[in-house]
């Protein structure tokens, strides 16, 4: 358990499908030579390694005892530096964190990290990341690390903006305007007084509100309609999926903070322990098939950790009541 301040070691593996001596490993280059010299009969990414004889793997591989265990070859430094102040206690290895985050990987930790920093800064930020990586929960983290974490935090959905009515919705209109019976509207920058504002997906408004936007990030803004201007007094957060050089760069400097959501690819040892808390969610207990775990590291998941959430269901639905969760057929 390579964690945080602190490695434990587990042990020898043991159960009764492997040997007392199963594999001699050694490193070459950036792969590992895996050689069996245990009587059962291990697999490499699905193909059978006799007795005697060795296989390189590089990272991203899977090595698969049958009955007994799954190993991922993969990378990560020596050591992890210790925690900061504010995700102390650690949370129990491999379970959620209190900020929700579920990951002992490396990236899974620098994420941590960086919203620590991102929420300390007192900078407006910009969460990047592909769709399912967890955007809107890193976003809630830096707001609950923040000294603004009594405030309200609130969230836009940039996406359902419309072009007549992005600025509306963002800055809100005085009583009357633009037509007579128009009930006054604080907008989202003015309900956000004192915490954060996420604004989600913004990649799909820019174009509609950059100028009144860009003020507003430099500190003050004007309801439509209103010649008073008002301060800004929120931290902005802006999520996208989108190519950071698809988004205008005076909008992106003026985010100070830059928090990278990281994909399934990059932290693949974290795949069983997302499996394990999506399971919990669903409220009773599950055994898995190690076919599961196989499939889903060999597998691109495109879909991040919505698509893993997708399989399992599928997986659900296609098991015995009493019977392990497998590797759906049809995939």
């Amino acid at each position: 358990q390579l964690r945080a301040g602190v490695t434990i070691d587990g042990g020898p593996l043991t159960g009764v499908n492997i040997s007392h001596q199963q594999f001699d490993i050694t490193v070459e280059g950036d792969a590992l030579r895996v050689r069996n010299v245990g009587s059962t009969r291990p697999l490499a990414d699905g193909t059978e390694i006799p007795r005697g004889s060795s296989v390189l793997l590089r990272p991203g591989a899977v090595l698969e005892v049958p009955g007994n265990c799954v190993l991922l070859v993969g990378r990560s430094p020596l050591s992890f530096p210790p925690p900061p102040a504010y995700l102390l206690p650690l949370h129990p290895f491999g379970e959620a964190d209190r900020l929700g985050i579920v990951g002992e990987s490396w990236r899974a930790t620098q994420l941590r990290l960086d919203a620590v920093f991102a929420a300390s800064a007192g900078r407006h930020v910009f969460v990047h990341g592909p769709t399912g990586t967890g955007k809107e929960l890193v976003a809630r983290a830096i707001h609950v690390l923040s000294p603004r974490s009594g405030g309200p935090y609130v969230t836009a959905n940039s996406a359902s903006f419309t072009a007549e009515l992005a600025a509306l919705e963002l800055f809100g209109n005085p009583r009357n305007y633009p037509n007579p019976g128009t009930p006054e509207r604080p907008g989202y920058f003015a309900q956000a007084r004192g915490g954060t504002l996420l604004l989600d997906e913004i990649g799909e408004v820019l174009a509609a509100v950059q100028a009144p936007l860009l003020r507003a990030l430099e500190g003050a803004y004007n309801r439509v309609g209103d010649p008073v201007s008002r301060p800004t007094e929120c931290v902005v957060i802006v999520a996208t999926n989108r190519d950071p050089q698809s988004i205008k760069h005076d909008v992106l400097y003026r985010l100070g903070v830059t928090v990278e959501t990281p994909a399934l690819a990059d932290r693949r040892e974290d795949i069983s322990l997302l499996v394990r808390a999506l399971l919990l969610r669903r409220g009773r207990p599950f055994e898995i098939d190690a076919s599961l775990i196989v499939g889903l590291l060999r597998s691109p998941l495109p879909g991040e950790v919505r698509e893993v959430d997708n399989i399992l269901t599928l997986a659900i639905a296609s098991s015995g009541a009493e019977s392990p969760l497998r590797w759906p057929s049809r995939l």
